[in-house]
């Protein structure tokens, strides 16, 4: 079985990466969050399909773990594959501390 692996706890480092047979394959990337999607789709085409998605879901940073789930979320909707074991619904995140949003100040 081959699982797509996506870790994004960290804001510099993201992991991404193919789990093969128990035997994993993962990447460390050190770039921008932008840069994870280009990193799933090269691993995605090493492939011809998935048995699913595994995401770390935290905690960590709110913008990394946001960005990652997302990613993981939307690709196993598009792809219909579990993700995390789950065959319907979605992760959400667990972030380190509540997020702290605030509006400009005017």
């Amino acid at each position: 079985m081959t699982y797509l692996f996506i870790e994004s706890v960290l804001p510099a480092e993201f992991r991404v990466g193919l789990l093969r047979d128990d035997v994993p394959h993962v990447r460390i990337i050190v770039k921008r969050s932008h840069a994870i999607l280009m990193e799933v789709m090269k691993e995605l085409k090493k492939v011809k399909k998935i048995d699913g998605i595994i995401v770390v879901k935290g905690p960590g940073s709110f913008t990394a773990i946001r960005t990652g789930v997302l990613i993981a979320n939307v690709l196993a909707r598009i792809l219909r594959v579990p993700l995390n074991g789950a065959s319907a619904g979605m992760v959400l995140p667990e972030y380190i501390s509540e997020p702290n949003i605030t509006l400009k100040k005017t």
